[in-house]
């Protein structure tokens, strides 16, 4: 993937780990779409795409971007004619730093917060070409002395915690709300317990030979046991059990499979009784998210999720994230998280469409049915703005990060 010249000498004065995230922030499909219009970044809501440009960028343009430019890059993009006709305005806002700057920030933040226990998120604004940081009000005196001048004060946005949250469960909604696939052979979305954590069977893989299924880490709490079970009309067969077990990290664990019950498929229920209409065949990893046009879930309280670009969600977006969750494992890791508007997210047409408790580790597929990634938390993606200006996020650890975590590959059948 190609970045700007002046990301690559930015990426070159970095440490490893920022120049990590800095990588992964400028290889958005916004970011990438913008370069290829001229300006720094473009975001979507509500059939406005919003540009933002610097000076130097507005200096160079020789004339104003048009609407018909930017939905002919769409549609180079792969973004059906139909989903890049939605945008019907442009708007234009300048701003002080560019893209790969606000990166740079960003690993700036992040080689700060790397060194400290505080739960946090780290996430790149380019629209408004600043650093959003999410971070409990006590520790910013203190973040701020340790970042010293590494980062401009118009460049960061400091606000509250952050306000994410897990989907594992405990069991306490009756268990007919659940996919719970009473006629093997089972697959991704299945519900699955551990310990009396309930969760969803993620995407399937192999590793030296044998078939593991790959699910969240914080859905096991090793205290309790590393066994997990799926159901079959109440009773619980046991599937597995994960000997890969960490307590921080990337929220990705390897169940090494016992069962031959599974087939690596994605389920789809049609209402609340979980009875399965359909199967989706699971076709390897999929590459780096582009202008993807839709995205499906298959989670254990999932029914017929499917979110559209431009209709259901604006952007996915990169995130570093440190999270406790209720089994005691902290997500401190890179993840990508679907954004959408709170009018979006309410949308009445999903109106079971919010991923919910049980949902974590469901696996999430692109319109190839290739592996995205699991589930891991939801909630506002940047509490750093103002109440009326949240959005939605939906967030997802990428299954080439949990291949490095659990050295297990995604099965394509």
């Amino acid at each position: 993937m190609k970045f700007l010249p002046l990301a690559a000498l930015l990426l070159l004065s970095s440490s490893s780990a920022s120049a990590a995230f800095e990588q992964r922030l400028l290889a958005s499909p916004e970011v990438q779409l913008a370069q290829k219009l001229g300006v720094n970044s473009v975001t979507y809501a509500g059939g406005v795409l919003t540009a933002s440009v610097t000076q130097q960028l507005s200096a160079q343009r020789a004339a104003p971007l048009t609407v018909q430019q930017v939905q002919a890059a769409l549609k180079a993009q792969g973004l059906s004619p139909q989903l890049a006709s939605r945008v019907t305005a442009l708007n234009t806002v300048t701003v002080a730093y560019s893209a790969p700057q606000v990166a740079r920030y960003a690993g700036a933040v992040e080689d700060v917060l790397d060194g400290q226990t505080w739960p946090h998120t780290i996430s790149a604004d380019f629209q408004r070409g600043q650093v959003a940081v999410s971070l409990d009000v006590k520790h910013h005196e203190a973040f701020k002395k340790l970042l010293g001048s590494r980062v401009p004060a118009a460049a960061l946005r400091l606000g509250g915690a952050p306000q994410l949250r897990t989907l594992s469960d405990n069991g306490s909604p009756s268990t007919n709300q659940y996919i719970q696939e009473r006629v093997r052979p089972w697959g991704g979305g299945a519900r699955i317990n551990s310990g009396g954590l309930e969760c969803s069977a993620g995407w399937f893989g192999v590793k030296n030979g044998e078939t593991y299924l790959v699910t969240a880490a914080h859905c096991v709490n090793p205290s309790r046991t590393t066994s997990f079970y799926q159901y079959l009309a109440g009773d619980g067969d046991l599937i597995g059990a994960t000997t890969n077990v960490h307590r921080s990290g990337t929220d990705a664990i390897a169940i090494r499979l016992t069962t031959t019950n599974y087939s690596p498929e994605a389920l789809v229920a049609d209402d609340w009784s979980g009875r399965i209409i359909s199967r989706e065949s699971q076709k390897g990893g999929a590459p780096a998210p582009n202008m993807a046009q839709k995205i499906k879930l298959s989670g254990a309280t999932s029914y017929r999720r499917e979110w559209t670009w431009f209709v259901d969600f604006n952007r996915i977006a990169v995130q570093k994230q440190r999270i406790q969750t209720d089994s005691g494992f902290v997500v401190d890791a890179y993840t990508s998280c679907i954004v959408a508007s709170y009018d979006q997210a309410k949308n009445p047409r999903k109106l079971n469409g919010a991923p919910q408790g049980g949902d974590s580790g469901g696996v999430l597929l692109n319109e190839a049915s290739q592996v995205m990634g699991t589930m891991t938390a939801i909630g506002p993606f940047d509490p750093t703005r103002p109440a009326r200006d949240w959005e939605m996020a939906y967030c997802f650890t990428n299954w080439d990060d949990a291949t490095r975590q659990t050295g297990v590959t995604p099965i394509s059948k």
